[in-house]
């Protein structure tokens, strides 16, 4: 079996439609081996976020950023994830955080494609590598490790809220919103946040706008934007919601 070594993720992809200059709020939609979104936003100089595909034995040698943060996403399949000295196998909907200067390797040892997410950013702000060591550091998060907390809309997986080497603020959990309704009412805040479809059909009031997304699909929503989402199923939806600050 021929084995495949990508030195650095970006190199895999295949650009197609993507934001360019400053990220707008709104919908962008899903594709394997594609650069979604590429811009400025209020927290970052430059934020990518990207998709790739990993074939049998295929794997990640990620060199370290002096001053990016990134996180990988598992939408599919399984992988194998190293950072530092903690390795894990790892599934669909998991999580690998990886802050400056820290390396990872991340390898597909099975016959199905594993798809990713991958987001890599250069904040702002100045880095403080010492906080970021101090709070989380690099992690990997296993979704079957999570909690389930159900509640009256649904329920939530929280996955962390913490500061980092260039945030002061960054929090990610899952939803799961009931068939039909709200999350809530249009409400604004201060931190840029990214909603990532996972199941079911939505659409989001993002200002004065509509925008639908489905399986695979990314919300931007920009610093104090108005939004809400809606789930248009009657089946449960469920995304990821994780912003910064």
């Amino acid at each position: 079996m021929m084995r495949r070594t990508v030195t650095f993720c970006i190199c895999l992809l295949t650009t197609l439609a993507f934001s360019q200059g400053k990220v707008n709020s709104g919908v962008y939609k899903f594709g394997i081996n594609q650069m979604m979104i590429s811009g400025e936003t209020t927290h970052f100089h430059d934020m990518k976020l990207s998709t790739m595909k990993l074939d049998r034995n295929d794997s990640i040698h990620d060199k370290a950023f002096d001053n990016k943060e990134q996180i990988f996403i598992v939408k599919q399949g399984e992988i194998e994830v190293t950072i530092g000295n903690e390795t894990k196998i790892i599934g669909a909907n998991s999580v690998a955080f990886v802050l400056p200067k820290d390396q990872i390797k991340i390898k597909n040892n099975l016959e199905t494609p594993a798809i990713l997410y991958h987001m890599l950013y250069n904040s702002k702000d100045e880095m403080d590598l010492k906080r970021g060591k101090d709070n989380a550091g690099s992690f990997i998060i296993n979704f079957t490790d999570l909690e389930y907390n159900q509640h009256d809309r649904g329920g939530i997986r929280n996955y962390f809220n913490t500061k980092t080497a260039t945030l002061n603020y960054y929090e990610m959990h899952v939803t799961n919103l009931n068939g039909g309704i709200k999350s809530h009412e249009p409400h604004t805040h201060r931190a840029a946040e990214i909603v990532l479809m996972i199941e079911g059909d939505t659409q989001m009031e993002i200002g004065d706008k509509i925008y639908k997304a489905n399986v695979g699909d990314i919300y931007f929503l920009a610093s104090n934007i108005p939004h809400a989402i809606q789930n248009m199923g009657s089946n449960q939806a469920m995304y990821f919601a994780f912003q910064w600050d």
